[in-house]
């Protein structure tokens, strides 16, 4: 992601977790968006993201083995502490891209009608 055109992961990570996301989504064709609860929240940044957005978070983020895993399997689930933040990444091919969901670990909130 062109850094003049979108705040830098690290700030969308905080950004979300200081709002109570569970979830934080990098889904090609839309612009990122964080869920709190099962409620989706207005995007944090206008511009929808590109199939170069995103497999540039995969190249930064991912090992070459995981590449390599995700490649072969069109998935692949990995930790992440970003900004102070742990979590779980989630990248999978969808639409004919890579697609990245951040779960959130300490930014979670429960639901009220969960047990």
């Amino acid at each position: 992601m062109a850094e003049h055109d979108y705040p830098s992961l690290e700030e969308m990570i905080a950004l979300a977790h200081e709002r109570g996301a569970n979830t934080l989504l990098f889904l090609v064709g839309n612009p990122p968006v964080i869920r709190v609860g099962r409620e989706l929240q207005p995007p944090l940044h206008p511009r929808p993201l590109t199939f170069h957005d995103t497999q540039a978070l995969i190249e930064r983020l991912l090992t070459p083995r995981e590449i390599n895993f995700m490649n072969e399997h069109g998935n692949v689930e990995t930790r992440f502490q970003i900004a102070g933040i742990e979590g779980t990444l989630t990248v999978f091919f969808g639409q004919g891209a890579h697609n990245l969901v951040f779960h959130l670990k300490s930014g979670a909130t429960p639901d009220a009608g969960e047990p």
